[in-house]
């Protein structure tokens, strides 16, 4: 599922971090180049269009709780929409909410 892997992932950043910062604060690295890499880039995870549209529905859901149940909004006066991905380069992480 989307949520164990992003955790697992979350998880393995930091370890690696933590496992650079003691290399660092240890002085293993002297500052001078060597044989050895001293810190490895961090891959963000690759996330398929499956995983991010279970992640949509599953947000609808917990906005959808959370204006019946805390703000005491009718749930007749909801509606929800299909999710989409924006696919254009330039695209940027959204929700629209109209009411």
């Amino acid at each position: 599922m989307l949520a164990d892997r992003a955790l697992r992932q979350l998880q393995q950043d930091a370890q690696a971090a933590a496992a650079q910062a003691v290399q660092e604060t240890t002085g293993e690295d002297s500052g001078q180049a060597s044989d050895q890499e001293v810190a490895t880039p961090i891959q963000a995870p690759q996330i398929s269009d499956g995983e991010l549209l279970e992640l949509a529905a599953m947000r609808t859901v917990t906005a959808t709780s959370f204006l019946t149940d805390t703000a005491m909004i009718e749930s007749a006066r909801l509606f929800t929409c299909r999710e989409i991905i924006d696919v254009e380069e330039d695209a940027q992480p959204r929700a629209r909410l109209s009411l």
